[in-house]
């Protein structure tokens, strides 16, 4: 089943209710509706016409039929932020977007350097200290995964970018003849190597849905600086 709303139908009025079923507590997010009414039929040239909102009711006492409500078991949170998260990712880039890439980038780079370490590469370097182009790889992986890539597309984005840039397969790590021993199909890959994928993906998610909540909060200023 669909539901389609469009946002011209939405308003400000939102509501937070719950309820308990089987011994299970339910939260639920409330939008309440309206219907954009154009009164008056556009008359030649720029003139746009009248136009109203007014409920979606079927009679005066009947509300609950202009709203639609999500509910769950869950933290209605994480998934409200991580669908933010892949808005912020689709839309051009505001302020508020380039900074939640950034973090999102800093933190599955950071996580992943220590990962690396712990395997043994300690070819990583800090974030601040990494080459432009590790770090628009970076941001180019958070996008894709805030917008559902799995593992597998993940490391197959990454792959194509490393072959667009002239790297290949080769068993030695070397920045400068551009080989990688990664340079294969994921199914390819050593299991530590394709944990890499599925922990970029759960750091890059997980900092965006703490950037949106702290943000939205007011624990975050614009620069993604904890206040």
């Amino acid at each position: 089943m669909r539901v389609n709303v469009y946002a011209e139908e939405m308003t400000d009025r939102i509501e937070i209710i719950s309820k308990t079923i089987d011994g299970h507590k339910f939260t639920g997010l409330r939008f309440y509706l309206e219907l954009p009414v154009t009164t008056r039929v556009p008359q030649a040239g720029d003139d746009p016409g009248e136009h109203v909102r007014g409920k979606f009711v079927h009679r005066l006492d009947d509300d609950d039929s202009s709203a639609v409500t999500f509910w769950g078991k869950r933290d209605l949170r994480e998934a409200l932020a991580i669908a933010c998260a892949k808005l912020t990712a689709h839309y051009p880039s505001t302020t508020k977007s380039v900074d939640m890439i950034e973090m999102c980038a800093r933190s599955a780079h950071e996580v992943n350097r220590a990962y690396c370490a712990a395997l043994g590469d300690d070819s990583q370097v800090p974030w601040d200290a990494a080459p432009e182009w590790q770090r628009t790889s970076a941001r180019n992986g958070v996008r894709g995964a805030l917008c559902g890539n799995t593992p597998e597309q993940s490391h197959q984005r990454w792959l194509d970018e490393k072959r667009a840039a002239g790297w290949v397969y080769g068993p030695i790590k070397d920045a400068e003849k551009k080989t990688h021993p990664c340079i294969v199909p994921y199914a390819e890959l050593p299991p530590e190597q394709r944990m890499k994928d599925t922990i970029f993906i759960a750091v890059a998610r997980a900092t965006a849905v703490a950037f949106t909540v702290g943000f939205s909060d007011g624990f975050i200023d614009r620069k993604g600086a904890s206040r």
